[in-house]
């Protein structure tokens, strides 16, 4: 799957980590790093999953600018369906 088919906007889970994140624990609510190692683990494996990638690094960034590439593309799409 080409990354632009990611259809994160289509996804509540992403939209719901953008706001809440995936697990109960998280840095709203602790900043405990004993508390926060399962937590971070499960979500670092959940967004590489999202991104589809196996790395893990920089996973966050790489979510949101997916995220926000994928925004401007329908706006683009939009924007041009309109004068055509």
């Amino acid at each position: 799957m080409k990354k632009n088919n990611l259809k994160l906007l289509n996804n509540p889970e992403v939209i719901k980590w953008c706001y809440e994140g995936i697990t109960d624990i998280s840095l709203k609510n602790t900043e405990d790093g004993k508390k926060l190692k399962e937590p971070k683990e499960i979500e670092k494996e959940w967004g590489n999953k999202v991104i589809q990638t196996k790395d893990g690094k920089q996973w966050t960034t790489v979510l949101c600018q997916d995220l926000v590439n994928e925004r401007w593309q329908a706006v683009d799409n939009s924007t041009l369906s309109r004068f055509s």
